[in-house]
């Protein structure tokens, strides 16, 4: 429970283990055999939540920056539509267009066309939806994720209660 309420992932009975000087997976003990297949489960489901996390970030960061330039696109679009004449993309908006392939690094630096603004937007709002479409799929994994780590959590900490009981047998007996 303690790996729950902290967000860490500790092993706080990774020693009990290490003192026999075997590793815990090759003991005849069945308990601490267990308990140290579920600790390694859990370390790898924290790996696993940990580059999830970093990935969705860069994603939303994606999807927030691609959605305030398709509002400066928007803006620039109707200027030239008014005006009808050609604009130019700032030098921020020109390195994420590039940098995510939505325009190639020539057309990029040439002026753009009202037609070609909104076709810019019209792209920027679809990287921006891309997030919104995939956080669902992610959203089910996460779920599953969470489930695994409650399942894997349950096994280790009745493993601990069990090698627990167990102890106490033995130190009565003593």
């Amino acid at each position: 429970m303690i790996d729950r309420i902290s967000g860490t992932a500790s092993r706080p009975y990774a020693d009990i283990t290490s003192t026999r000087g075997a590793t815990p997976t090759d003991s005849p003990n069945p308990l601490l055999s267990t308990m140290a297949a579920a600790s390694d489960r859990l370390s790898a489901l924290q790996s696993m939540a940990d580059a999830w996390l970093l990935s969705a970030q860069t994603r939303v960061d994606v999807a927030r920056e691609a959605r305030d330039f398709a509002t400066l696109v928007g803006n620039m679009a109707q200027q030239a539509s008014s005006g009808k004449t050609l604009e130019r993309l700032p030098s921020t908006l020109r390195d994420f267009a590039i940098r995510h392939e939505l325009v190639s690094p020539q057309a990029a630096d040439a002026p753009f066309d009202a037609a070609s603004l909104q076709t810019l937007e019209s792209q920027l709002q679809s990287l921006a939806m891309i997030d919104s479409a995939s956080s669902t799929s992610e959203q089910i994994q996460l779920k599953r994720f969470v489930t695994s780590y409650d399942n894997t959590l349950t096994l280790y900490n009745a493993v601990i209660a069990k090698l627990g009981e167990v102890t106490k047998r033995i130190v009565n007996s003593i």
